[in-house]
């Protein structure tokens, strides 16, 4: 007699679910699990940081891709759509969260998954479930691997960060010739008769307070005259309140002179990585840099602390060229719908590039395309 088993394969492919608002609880419960659980996991992962950027994003349609195998959550990407004018001819643009106040992007995502493989299947039912687009982006993505589900963009956009793994010291970071300009004006702010301090405020009142100080701090230099400072638009305020107080992973770092601030750093850690998201300082102490001196005892201190193993910057500011820190390289792809439009935008950027890589400028199209 021959007794045969029950089948026990799964379906282990891909399956993707948009939501058009937000997603139910629980599934908002799993998408944090999934955050908690990656090491990579950065500020743009967690779904406080998506909700926090509806302020920023009212004229955009939001969508919550969820994607599971075998009926678990493995990975989510926020995505927007938007009607985009070139020219005459307008566009639907659905692209990855992105705004002014995103500098890389990681997705939420299981971490024992591909991630190149989640994307890849991403794009698949992104071109099968969601109508009303023409042009799909992500860009600013964290990834250190090689990925094709799309064209991959020339992208020169860049991270950079500071490993502090068998670091010792302060020394073992800074180039030598660096670190004594830096002590030496640290020594012209801080005589001996004055008290500095470096503070970090990561709940409660005293963070909020903190938060306001930098605001104020940085409204009072050139991005305030600009209008370009978080203090200058309530909805850039209304994201830093709700998501950077309300995550508990972040904080405000002021390095102070008796009870003047001189420079503020907004930060956020997940596992052993402190990522620097904002800097700013008070430019009538410009020619000292304080801002370089807030990043100097920053280091000191996190060498001190065994749980940091990395300072990771949101940007590669070139300022911080001669600092030679290490570098990851941020990555791009792009895919055209097969609309009419789709089909005509995807001959006409692929012109244009070919076109600008002649050296031949194209003004009619270069305010919408990558740089």
């Amino acid at each position: 007699m021959f007794r045969f088993k029950k089948s026990t394969t799964h379906d282990h492919k891909p399956k993707w679910k948009f939501y058009t608002q937000q997603p139910p609880k629980k599934e908002v419960a799993q998408w944090q699990r999934l955050c908690e659980e990656n090491k990579l996991s950065n500020a743009s992962s967690f779904p406080s940081f998506a909700f926090a950027s509806q302020s920023l994003l009212s004229d955009y349609d939001l969508i919550y891709a969820f994607c599971y195998k075998n009926k678990a959550l493995v990975c989510v990407v926020p995505l927007t759509r938007i009607r985009k004018e070139m020219g005459y001819v307008r566009i639907n643009v659905l692209q990855v969260i992105n705004h002014s106040e995103l500098d890389i992007f990681v997705p939420a995502y299981r971490h024992s998954e591909s991630i190149n493989s989640l994307i890849k299947s991403l794009c698949s039912a992104i071109r099968s479930q969601i109508d009303n687009w023409d042009y799909f982006l992500l860009e600013n993505w964290l990834n250190t691997d090689v990925i094709y589900p799309g064209k991959i963009i020339s992208y020169e956009k860049k991270t950079t960060y500071f490993d502090l793994n068998d670091k010792i010291s302060i020394s073992d970071l800074i180039p030598s010739k660096l670190l004594r300009n830096i002590r030496r004006n640290e020594k012209k702010i801080f005589p001996r008769r004055h008290t500095a301090s470096l503070e970090s405020f990561c709940k409660g009142e005293e963070f909020a307070d903190a938060l306001q100080s930098f605001f104020q701090l940085e409204h009072s230099g050139w991005k305030g005259e600009k209008g370009t400072s978080i203090q200058s638009n309530e909805d850039t305020q209304r994201f830093y309140r709700q998501f950077w107080t309300d995550d508990n992973k972040s904080s405000v770092t002021l390095l102070k002179l008796d009870d003047t601030i001189l420079a503020g750093a907004i930060t956020f850690t997940h596992d052993s990585i402190l990522y620097l998201h904002k800097i700013t300082y008070k430019e009538s102490f410009g020619k000292f840099g304080p801002g370089s001196i807030l990043i100097k005892n920053l280091l000191e201190n996190l060498l001190l602390q065994s749980e940091i193993s990395k300072l990771c910057f949101n940007s590669d500011p070139e300022w911080l060229t001669r600092w030679k820190p290490e570098r990851y390289r941020l990555s791009a792809i792009e895919l055209f719908n097969n609309t009419p439009k789709g089909i005509i935008f995807k001959i006409m950027f692929f012109s244009y590039r070919k076109i600008k890589n002649l050296g031949i400028k194209m003004s009619n199209l270069s305010f919408f395309l990558l740089r």
